[in-house]
């Protein structure tokens, strides 16, 4: 089960569609044949988001999103994911690319981080970027 919240009154894109993600995020799930059991999104703004930096990671800074992975069994997922739309929006413009574009791209790079997948070397990063690619492929 997938749950999406919206915390903060920061607005979501204007084309943005609740079910629309979460039927793409379970198509995703299914190419890679494993089952998400249940993953929270909440979108929060910059301080929402700094705020569960701090006192989960003891670090105090902003950040786009922060994931946390329930690895149940062989194939099988739960998670958390938090994502400040702040952040997002801010990244879209600083990356010359839409609202709703980098808040897919942010979704799907910490649902790569819920089933397991690591961006702490250049090559772990490389290889997030093609799935993350390969994944915004199928969202229409």
């Amino acid at each position: 089960m997938i749950i999406i919240e919206k915390d903060t009154e920061f607005g979501l894109p204007e084309n943005y569609n609740r079910e629309k993600l979460i039927s793409w995020l379970h198509s995703c799930a299914k190419k890679f044949q494993i089952k998400i059991n249940q993953l929270s999104i909440s979108f929060l703004d910059d301080n929402g988001l700094q705020q569960i930096n701090n006192e989960v990671f003891n670090r105090n800074y902003l950040t786009d999103t922060i994931t946390l992975s329930y690895r149940e069994s062989e194939g099988i997922f739960s998670g958390e994911i938090y994502i400040s739309l702040q952040r997002v929006e801010s990244n879209a413009r600083k990356y010359h690319t839409t609202y709703l574009k980098e808040l897919l791209r942010v979704v799907i790079h910490s649902f790569l981080h819920v089933i397991g997948y690591e961006d702490k070397t250049e090559e772990q990063k490389r290889r997030m970027k093609c799935l993350e690619d390969w994944c915004l492929e199928y969202y229409s």
